[in-house]
């Protein structure tokens, strides 16, 4: 196994305990509605997650993009953690109509649009920092150049 693949995979692992370990104890102690702000980390903590296995796939296995490029790096990369983010406001709008019935869906549709839209830019922003450390570190080398160039 490449070294680097070592490190994004264990700081995956490493990453998604400390995100399960603090959102069990945030659902448990009621964090979410008590503390206002606990989500934003939580967001930005889960889009760098999604990044690090987005990274790690492909220093591993390498077999769908080059990792040099950065548009389709990045590109790709965002898309991912936008997928997993809608995906995971759609479990958490779930949870909070139909498990716990926190609140109607037509109560308050302003603040669901804002709430929404500020943790999917959570999940962005943190996504984004991780997709930058990570082409800078893992990636930093240019792509080879065309040999045909010069001559």
């Amino acid at each position: 196994m490449d070294k680097r693949a070592g490190i994004l995979g264990w700081s995956a692992v490493g990453l998604i305990g400390v995100i399960a370990t603090l959102h069990a104890l945030a659902t448990a102690y009621e964090w979410y509605y008590r503390i206002w702000w606990f989500d934003i980390p939580m967001h930005m903590a889960g889009g760098a997650w999604v990044a690090i296995w987005f990274a790690y796939d492909m220093v591993h296995r390498r077999r769908w993009i080059d990792g040099r490029r950065s548009l389709p790096f990045f590109a790709l990369g965002l898309g991912a953690v936008a997928l997993i983010g809608v995906l995971w406001e759609l479990y958490e709008l779930f949870l909070d109509l139909v498990v716990f019935r926190s609140y109607a869906i037509f109560a308050a549709p302003g603040y669901l649009y804002f709430d929404t839209l500020g943790d999917l830019f959570n999940d962005l922003a943190g996504g984004f920092v991780v997709l930058v450390a990570t082409r800078h570190f893992f990636f930093r080398k240019t792509a080879p150049a065309d040999a045909s160039v010069g001559r």
